[in-house]
């Protein structure tokens, strides 16, 4: 809440990556699916949208990887323009956008798609359990 970072940012015509937004923030225009990575706050009424999915991570830790992996393959299908988050922008959202971009670009490498998220958010930045996670769940996801 007292970050000066911007909220969100757009990642491509499907995918929005940002922090956890206030009572007092608007959803990004068009957002038709939210992925909350959140477990320490309650989601604002306004974000739980019919799309909404919570997957929850501690800060700087991860999910079950085959846990993430199901996730990621159901919101990565899904039509429309999806909006990942966790409380700042920084480690879980970078892992789930990481994978979401892994698994809707085919060939795309795990460390190309975090690239990609770093040089639009330069905030974005995994701890190395994420980094092994990114890894394993990108393998998954490439290799059914």
């Amino acid at each position: 809440r007292l970050s000066s970072e911007v909220p969100w940012h757009r990642v491509d015509d499907r995918l929005v990556v940002g922090r956890r937004l206030s009572v007092r923030d608007e959803l990004p225009s068009a957002i038709s699916g939210v992925l909350d990575l959140t477990s320490e706050f309650a989601e604002p009424r306004h974000l739980r949208i019919a799309g909404y999915r919570c997957l929850p991570m501690l800060d700087a830790s991860s999910a079950n990887p085959l846990a993430i992996a199901r996730a990621v393959r159901a919101v990565a299908s899904q039509p429309g323009v999806l909006y990942v988050h966790c409380a700042q922008c920084h480690g879980r959202t970078g892992l789930a956008a990481s994978l979401i971009l892994v698994a809707r670009n085919p060939g795309m490498s795990p460390a190309d798609a975090l690239a990609r998220l770093k040089a639009i958010h330069p905030g974005i930045g995994l701890s190395r359990q994420q980094e092994k996670v990114l890894h394993a769940v990108a393998a998954q996801l490439t290799n059914p």
